[in-house]
């Protein structure tokens, strides 16, 4: 019982160290404000509930509160990439660089380098309205930066669902320059990588179970 915020989907604060070359370290920090985040530090309470955590006690029938609390956090707390990339290769012109601070299931943030200051959501083409992996790739040799999506779709081969993947590779610039969409079994990953020829996703066969999917949409149980 009692209300949970999952560490998957706790809000973020990005800590920067920067060694100074005579032998002292400054320090800063700065929270992600991410319109979850914003709202939930301005009433002081949890109010989306996201797949692992929850808002209200689960018994019934407070629990069922929970159903009606938005079914995602996006606090783009997981990971974190400079971009371009310092040493990277030829940038583009005009391009600024940025931290771009990322989720599960999530709409990458960027972020200030210098101050953490953020932004707002990455405005690549295509980025907007897709939820993307925490993890992306970075292709040094052809100075792309790759991100991987995975979204759940009525599936093809008689399953509940199937899983559809799509891979978007991006210049400096946040110009689209390839796009990759395959859709499989249903799946969860968490992590992946590419080489000079393959994107390599472990695929983690997984079932959807009726009841637990029955619980955790009345706001009764976590997502499982």
């Amino acid at each position: 019982g009692g209300r949970l915020v999952h560490p998957f989907e706790a809000h973020v604060v990005i800590r920067c160290f920067q060694f100074q070359g005579d032998g002292t370290i400054s320090y800063k920090a700065r929270f992600v404000d991410t319109f979850c985040s914003s709202l939930e530090r301005a009433v002081g309470r949890p109010i989306f509930r996201g797949v692992f955590s929850n808002v209200v006690d689960f018994e019934f029938p407070f629990g069922l509160l929970n159903a009606l609390s938005p079914g995602t956090r996006q606090t783009a707390n997981l990971t974190s990439r400079y971009w371009p990339p310092p040493r990277g290769g030829v940038t583009s012109a005009g391009t600024r660089p940025m931290l771009i601070a990322r989720g599960d299931n999530d709409t990458p943030m960027a972020l200030n380098p210098a101050t953490l200051a953020t932004q707002g959501p990455v405005s690549f083409d295509g980025i907007a309205g897709r939820k993307w992996l925490a993890h992306t790739r970075f292709d040094a040799k052809n100075d792309r930066l790759i991100f991987c999506s995975m979204s759940y779709v009525p599936s093809g081969t008689g399953d509940i669902l199937g899983t559809k993947i799509e891979l978007c590779e991006y210049d400096t610039a946040g110009n689209l320059l390839g796009e990759v969409v395959h859709q499989t079994d249903f799946m969860v990953a968490h992590d992946w990588t590419a080489t000079e020829h393959y994107y390599v996703i472990p695929k983690n066969p997984a079932r959807i179970h009726l009841p637990g999917l029955g619980a955790f949409l009345a706001g009764l149980a976590q997502g499982r």
